[in-house]
């Protein structure tokens, strides 16, 4: 062979190592999350199409994101920092948690039909998780609060801890009815200082609520509208929704999302609170809040409701 056939020969077999290589190295990064990113593969019985909302309540992302399943399945990615918990939220309001970090491949499997069911796997985490949902979902709210406290105790400080510590188990109370409303200060989504004084006379009410949740949308709607009426129990006379004062507490992370649901609630008037903290801001401590839907009903400044639905908020 000649030298110039030999390199011609060398140039070939060198630039096919190069292409081979490359092409390993895209195949690869293509099949599995890289160490900026985390990715869900799901695949979901008795469903074809469907949306779902997916937010994180420790900020592992930002904002409310969605999932689209087509022909019962989805891929879900994101760029991560750090390790969190993101939350799939589904059209029944059902939340089923999953535990992420950068470079995590994450299955997603069960059945639309059976959600208590659904087994989330592919890291230590999830895994965990999944086998102890599994075994605590047929016991009683009693029974699912003692197990939660069980592994919080002897897991403390783990993304499992806690999730269980905000799903399960119980905050203590405060603003009950009969106290006192707390003093608190905070801007509203247009910049303006809203606070505690000005809910201090007459009739007031103090709405929570998520674009994620539809209750407490409904519940917003429906007190701002003035023309609303509602049956009593006291003899089954219909009563106005009437208050002098109301705010609204919004606990999404995503403020533009705020802003479209009040639109479409026409409760734009209605000073709203919005921190993109979700359940972590300050006024969510202050006024003791934990659970979506919720609402504080005040008089003269005292608290005479809390956690009303919304055919009891007329009463006395």
């Amino acid at each position: 062979m000649s030298y110039k056939r030999s390199y011609c020969w060398h140039l070939l077999t060198t630039s096919f190592a190069l292409l081979s290589f490359l092409f390993s190295s895209l195949l690869i990064s293509s099949c599995g999350s890289d160490n900026e990113h985390f990715s869900v593969d799901g695949r979901l019985l008795n469903v074809n199409t469907a949306e779902f909302l997916v937010y994180s309540p420790d900020g592992a992302i930002s904002g409310i994101d969605t999932i689209k399943v087509n022909g019962g399945r989805f891929t879900y990615e994101r760029s991560i920092v750090g390790e969190g918990t993101i939350v799939v939220v589904f059209p029944n309001f059902k939340q089923i948690p999953i535990f992420v970090k950068p470079g995590a491949d994450i299955r997603f499997d069960g059945s639309a039909a059976k959600l208590k069911e659904l087994e989330v796997t592919g890291t230590e985490e999830n895994d965990d998780f999944t086998e102890w949902r599994l075994n605590t979902n047929e016991l009683s709210p009693e029974e699912l609060q003692a197990q939660a406290k069980k592994y919080v105790k002897e897991n403390p400080g783990t993304l499992i801890s806690l999730w269980m510590q905000r799903q399960y188990l119980p905050i203590k109370v405060i603003c009950s009815v009969g106290d006192r409303l707390p003093n608190f200060t905070a801007k509203d989504i247009n910049g303006k200082t809203v606070s505690s004084n000005s809910l201090m006379t007459g009739n007031s009410l103090i709405i929570v609520w998520a674009s994620w949740n539809y209750d407490s949308q409904s519940m917003l709607r429906q007190a701002n509208n003035k023309d609303s009426y509602i049956y009593t129990n006291t003899n089954n006379n219909k009563e106005k929704i009437s208050f002098d004062h109301i705010i609204s507490i919004c606990l999404d992370a995503d403020i533009k999302k705020c802003r479209d649901l009040l639109r479409q609630c026409n409760a734009e008037d209605v000073p709203t609170i919005c921190d993109g903290k979700m359940m972590d801001g300050n006024i969510v401590k202050t006024l003791g809040i934990n659970n979506i839907p919720d609402n504080i009903r005040i008089r003269n400044g005292k608290i005479t409701g809390r956690g009303l639905p919304i055919m009891k908020l007329a009463e006395e």
